[in-house]
């Protein structure tokens, strides 16, 4: 039976082999089908991505590269990299500094899309700002990789500038 008989067909909003559908969301359960949608979904989503560069003040003390510019320090970087992995010259997570911060928060009826900053911001200010979200809205965070990447370098980072998040 159909749990919403008002919408005129259970294909406005079932899909029977799957559950309900939510836009483009499908839930393949069907424990919330007496629900409302709002109740299931999270009140807040937070979808970010974490831009970084080359730490190259770290890599002028770790490899010993005083006297080279940003540019050479950040080749040797790569260049050590790969010969320590051997396969990638993809940086570890401490030797990235975070330059940008962009986001698209999602609340109850609301949709807010931006980037954390402007140019001149520092690295320290924007992972504050982007912890202060976390605090504010107590979202459910979504990356691409977030965890692999995203996550870790914020916590590094995080850690080196003294900067901290009571809720996360």
């Amino acid at each position: 039976d159909c749990p919403k008989p008002e919408a005129g067909s259970c294909r406005a909003h079932c899909n029977r082999r799957t559950g309900c559908d939510f836009g483009r969301l499908s839930f393949k359960t069907s424990a919330h089908q007496n629900q409302d949608y709002a109740q299931v979904l999270p009140t807040s989503v937070l979808v970010f991505d974490v831009e970084t560069i080359p730490d190259v003040a770290l890599g002028r003390r770790l490899y010993s590269l005083a006297g080279l510019s940003d540019e050479d320090v950040a080749k040797a970087m790569r260049t050590l990299r790969l010969q320590k992995t051997g396969t990638s010259d993809f940086l570890s997570h401490p030797q990235h500094q975070i330059v940008a911060i962009s986001a698209v928060l999602r609340r109850e009826d609301a949709l807010s899309v931006w980037s954390l900053g402007d140019e001149n911001s520092t690295e320290p200010e924007l992972i504050s700002r982007f912890f202060d979200g976390i605090e504010k809205f107590r979202p459910t965070l979504v990356s691409w990789n977030g965890g692999g990447f995203d996550l870790p370098v914020l916590h590094y980072r995080a850690l080196k500038h003294g900067v901290a998040c009571r809720t996360y």
